[in-house]
């Protein structure tokens, strides 16, 4: 299993999950570093806002965005693998996996 990390705040923050890594460097850096601050760092949106000098809001919505993406990109990681729906995670229903499509 290889490990990748991830640069923030002077740190190497390692990810050993190969597609929650793999989809955490496709996002955008400004979501890579909200998610991983808050999610892997435990920081608060008022601690992430202060650091990166946002609005809290702002951090608000970047890391509900980041979070769609994140699962739009593993249900896609998912789907490349032939997969078929019955067997997908749980997660994937969740909010209806037809409403994903829809977007796809």
């Amino acid at each position: 299993m290889e490990i990748r990390y991830f640069q923030i705040m002077g740190m190497e923050v390692p990810v050993k999950d190969e597609a929650i890594s793999e989809a955490l460097y496709r996002l955008p850096e400004k979501k890579r570093k909200i998610i991983l601050m808050s999610y892997f760092l435990d920081m608060t949106e008022k601690e992430i806002a202060e650091c990166m000098n946002l609005v809290q809001s702002t951090v608000h919505y970047h890391k509900a965005d980041s979070l769609r993406l994140l699962k739009k990109l593993l249900i896609l990681r998912i789907l490349k693998t032939g997969i078929s729906l019955e067997a997908m995670p749980p997660w994937v229903s969740e909010n209806g996996f037809s409403s994903f499509q829809a977007v796809c």
